[in-house]
């Protein structure tokens, strides 16, 4: 019986696939590459810029205000007062718009540098939402109830009311300071960041003041 010659061609496409597969496989790494690249180019042109908070103002009450002095039962100061802070949040961006998840705020006394601080406060805030190049005011109260504090503390956390042609205010030079931290949405993706405003200037009036909140610790995007 004859037998049939071989058909090249067939042998042709039955080594297809060898050339093939790598083919796809370049295809389709460069297809993710240009993806990212898209992606990455269209982030950095936006350039999310993170929010901007400032204290406008603040006031303490009573005022003055002393630290209750040792008793027979207990051997610390202790502080009883209400604080009250008018924040400032503004969206430097021109393209997008601002959403907070979650944000809290902390009072403290001492040095936020260092582990030599007390807290003597925290309040969670209202969640935020800022259209661009926009901003708002809001008001943060700190309510501390018998705080117990150290005698230097307490010597420092001696405000006094100041009555003259000049104005009515409160004075004081503790070394208070506000934290704030949360989670804030840009352009859905999910950041963190964590501002510190400084109160601890010297002789500062705590009844009329404007101060810029910085930024403590680098804003950073999260995977959550």
């Amino acid at each position: 019986m004859e037998e049939k010659p071989e058909n090249p061609s067939s042998d042709h496409w039955y080594h297809w696939p060898e050339v093939i597969k790598p083919l796809l496989l370049i295809l389709f790494v460069g297809g993710l590459s240009i993806i990212f690249y898209i992606l990455a180019a269209h982030e950095h042109s936006l350039n999310p810029l993170a929010p901007e908070f400032r204290i406008y103002s603040a006031a303490v009450s009573p005022c003055p205000l002393a630290p209750t002095p040792p008793s027979a039962a207990n051997r610390y100061h202790s502080l009883t007062a209400t604080w009250n802070f008018n924040l400032v949040f503004a969206n430097p961006n021109t393209k997008l718009d601002l959403y907070y998840e979650s944000l809290q705020a902390d009072l403290f006394y001492g040095d936020e540098e260092t582990k030599d601080k007390l807290m003597l406060a925290t309040t969670p805030l209202p969640l935020l939402a800022l259209t661009i190049m926009n901003q708002t005011t809001f008001n943060v109260t700190f309510a501390t109830a018998r705080a117990y504090v150290s005698d230097d503390a307490a010597k420092e956390l001696i405000i006094s009311s100041n009555s003259s042609s000049a104005g009515d205010g409160c004075y004081g030079s503790a070394k208070l300071g506000v934290k704030l931290t949360g989670y804030f949405r840009i352009d859905k993706g999910l950041w963190f960041s964590r501002y510190f405003c400084d109160l601890s200037l010297p002789n500062y009036n705590v009844t009329d003041q404007s101060s810029q909140c910085e930024i403590y610790n680098t804003v950073y995007r999260c995977v959550c």
